[in-house]
C-alpha cells in the first residue's frame, strides 16, 4: 500500500512539473528567436510546399512533423501573428517528441 502511495506520488509529481515547465517555455521563449530557425526555416517551407528543395538533407522526419503542426495552426492564422503560431507549434511538437 505504501508502494502504491509513492508511486501515485511520483507520477502525479512528474506530470504536474511535466506540463508546468511546459507551460513556463510557451511563455518566456519564442523559438523564432532561436539563433538557427531561420536556418531550418526552409525545411518547413518545404513541406509545406513553399519551396521545391529543402536544399539540405537532415532532420527531414523532426521537420515534417513540426509542419504538420504548423499546418493544422493553420486554422488559427493571423498574418501578424505567424511568429506565434510558428513557435507555440514547434514547441508543441517538440514537448510530444520528448
Amino acid at each position: 500500500m505504501k508502494s502504491n502511495t509513492k508511486t501515485l506520488i511520483s507520477f502525479i509529481t512528474f506530470i504536474i512539473s511535466l506540463f508546468t515547465s511546459y507551460f513556463l517555455g510557451e511563455i518566456f521563449y519564442n523559438s523564432i528567436d532561436g539563433t538557427d530557425f531561420y536556418r531550418y526555416f526552409r525545411y518547413i517551407e518545404y513541406f509545406n510546399g513553399t519551396v521545391e528543395t529543402p536544399s539540405r538533407e537532415q532532420g527531414l522526419f523532426y521537420f515534417w512533423f513540426i509542419s504538420n503542426f504548423i499546418e493544422f495552426s493553420q486554422n488559427y492564422y493571423l498574418p501578424d501573428k505567424w511568429e506565434y503560431v510558428y513557435s507555440t507549434a514547434i514547441q508543441f511538437g517538440n514537448f510530444l517528441l520528448t
